[in-house]
């Protein structure tokens, strides 16, 4: 692993791994690819390096005055393994971008993440490029607007048969149920517009390595300053666009979206091996912070009607019995109500603190959440809380949150919080959310883990913020007849071909209540899928159980989720090292379908 620049009036910038190797003409600084290398079946795709990868209109096409190089090697951390960064900086008259690649020694990709620094930001997209979203190819949009698109990277594409299939994610799961779309085309002459997080590039010479591409950001339309599209291709070339840079006046080095370019052998099972050997990279799993067989109290919508200190005991004692190894306390335990309370008089989603906002509530638990914390521990049951950052101002008192998080994390030993109610509408409020995570993770040491709710507003998605914690998938209620668990099943199933699905929280429900709510004929119903068949779905992820534990029927089903439970927590960090991937057909409650975690070698 190693990262060199030539020198020269033809200076090259190189970097290479077992598995891969770009090369860049070095341009002065303004880097352009010539190459980029599958070194395990020595194929390369080539570029005649002419064209700078990184171009933001407003910036890039002004006074270019100066570049810089340097590289920083990181050890492994209980975050991240051993890496090396090869920071490129650039300087012109508007002002200042920063490319930082990483390079992983177990990955067949680079990563870069795009900083900047300027007083002007960018061009805000006019509302008929943002509003156009529908087609795959439009080249009429492309080509009246594509002289203001910020271009983050270039990818070679030698030779007129590739094909290129871009996976589009939508999350805001209280509304949407359809997570995962592919679009394939064929490269041509004119540009070809895609949607998408993640772009497979296929060749059909033998001479060409097989791509993919990440884009690291939130999901379409919850982007900053998106335009539409993700990706453009044609003959010869794909580009990343979009770089989440907004016009906002912001001081200082503003971090933007990133992308990595990776090599992969040809079979679409290849492409999906080598990017979750990159995503696995990119947050370091860890047996005790990040596996969890989660019970929330929110689940069967009492919302926060039930909870009290002796409701919270009693649920351990069934988490514990059940085999649930975290327990958390959703909206409700503080003192201040949340507009969700099934009490009058919440405040959201500002929740302009009061002083005591964030301690334990009185009147639900008159003793502190002190006897709960003990009673866990008893049980061997982590306790985790549920908390919403305070959003007035993009989130400018993001300070005292940290605080507040550190806080309790300090004084109760809580590591697992879940974050819920964000919305991510300007590039300060971005900032100031992440801001507010790294303050915990340093505090904690990387010990404190988060569950990012994606299930309504303008969130991170699945390839935004992943360094922080897992992702809470979405809310499922019997009583509103919206939970059945082949449709959870299909969500993960199709999710985790490009995700990693020992970072997403899944839920399965009580199985048994609100059976009226569904057909007598439905043959899907809840009721009609056993207990432990539900759970057994959701083990490939973080399994949630959503549902209040001191309502489950103690039966046989009952008994058969504690002992698959039980055997379990023998292979879960064996089964979660692996590569998971989906097998079989996709799931529609007939069909025969599962996951498969694979080793190094792919057995």
């Amino acid at each position: 692993m190693r990262v060199y620049c030539t020198e020269g009036d033809e200076a090259l910038l190189v970097m290479e791994n077992a598995f891969i190797q770009r090369t860049w003409r070095w341009n002065g600084g303004r880097i352009a690819t010539t190459a980029i290398m599958d070194r395990i079946r020595n194929t390369t795709v080539h570029a005649d390096g002419k064209k700078p990868d990184l171009e933001i209109p407003g910036l890039t096409d002004g006074t270019f005055r100066s570049a810089s190089f340097c590289t920083e090697e990181h050890a492994a951390t209980n975050l991240l393994p051993h890496h090396i960064e090869a920071i490129v900086e650039t300087v012109f008259d508007s002002g200042s971008l920063r490319q930082v690649f990483r390079l992983f020694e177990a990955a067949p990709a680079i990563e870069m993440i795009l900083w900047m620094k300027s007083d002007t930001g960018v061009a805000e997209a006019d509302s008929e490029t943002v509003d156009d979203t529908g087609a795959v190819e439009n080249t009429r949009l492309l080509e009246s607007r594509k002289a203001s698109i910020p271009v983050m990277d270039r990818i070679p594409l030698n030779g007129v048969h590739w094909t290129a299939t871009s996976v589009e994610f939508h999350d805001a799961t209280d509304r949407c149920n359809n997570l995962v779309e592919e679009h394939r085309v064929l490269p041509y002459r004119s540009d070809c517009m895609l949607a998408g997080n993640v772009l497979l590039l296929s060749p059909l010479a033998t001479s060409s390595p097989s791509l993919f591409v990440v884009k690291e950001s939130p999901c379409g339309s919850a982007q900053l300053d998106w335009r539409g599209h993700d990706f453009v291709v044609r003959l010869g070339q794909a580009d990343v666009r979009g770089c989440g840079f907004t016009a906002e006046k912001l001081e200082g080095w503003i971090r933007g979206y990133g992308c990595a370019v990776g090599v992969s052998g040809k079979t679409k099972s290849e492409q999906l091996m080598a990017l979750r050997r990159y995503q696995k990279c990119l947050r370091r799993m860890d047996a005790v912070r990040d596996n969890m067989v989660m019970m929330n109290t929110w689940g069967d919508r009492a919302r926060d009607g039930r909870l009290c200190e002796k409701f919270a005991l009693a649920e351990i004692e069934v988490a514990r019995d059940l085999g649930v190894t975290h327990f958390q306390l959703d909206d409700g335990w503080q003192q201040g109500l949340s507009h969700n309370s099934a009490f009058a008089g919440g405040e959201f989603p500002d929740l302009a603190r009061m002083p005591d906002f964030w301690s334990s509530h009185p009147e639900r638990f008159p003793n502190g959440l002190d006897p709960i914390l003990a009673w866990g521990r008893k049980n061997g049951v982590e306790i985790c809380l549920w908390f919403n950052p305070s959003s007035a101002n993009d989130y400018a008192s993001w300070q005292r949150d940290a605080e507040i998080l550190i806080s309790l994390h300090r004084q109760y030993g809580i590591l697992i919080f879940k974050i819920d109610g964000v919305t991510v509408d300007t590039k300060r409020a971005e900032m100031n959310l992440r801001a507010m995570f790294d303050a915990v993770v340093e505090a904690s040491g990387g010990t404190v883990a988060f569950n990012l709710d994606v299930t309504a507003g303008r969130r991170f998605g699945y390839h935004y913020f992943c360094e922080y914690g897992n992702v809470f998938l979405e809310n499922r209620y019997t009583d509103w007849s919206n939970w059945y668990p082949t449709w959870t099943f299909r969500n993960i199933w199709q999710l985790a071909h490009y995700v990693p699905a020992e970072r997403i929280q899944v839920e399965f429900l009580n199985n048994l209540r609100n059976v009226e709510k569904y057909a007598h004929e439905d043959e899907l119903a809840p009721s009609k899928v056993p207990f432990d068949t539900a759970l057994c779905m959701t083990l490939a992820a973080q399994p949630l159980a959503w549902f209040e534990g001191s309502g489950l029927a103690r039966n046989a089903q009952y008994d058969a989720a504690k002992r698959l439970l039980a055997t379990y927590a023998k292979f879960t960090q064996s089964f979660h090292d692996g590569v998971i991937l989906p097998v079989g057909d996709e799931p529609n409650g007939r069909s025969f379908s599962g996951f498969q975690s694979l080793d190094e070698a792919g057995n």
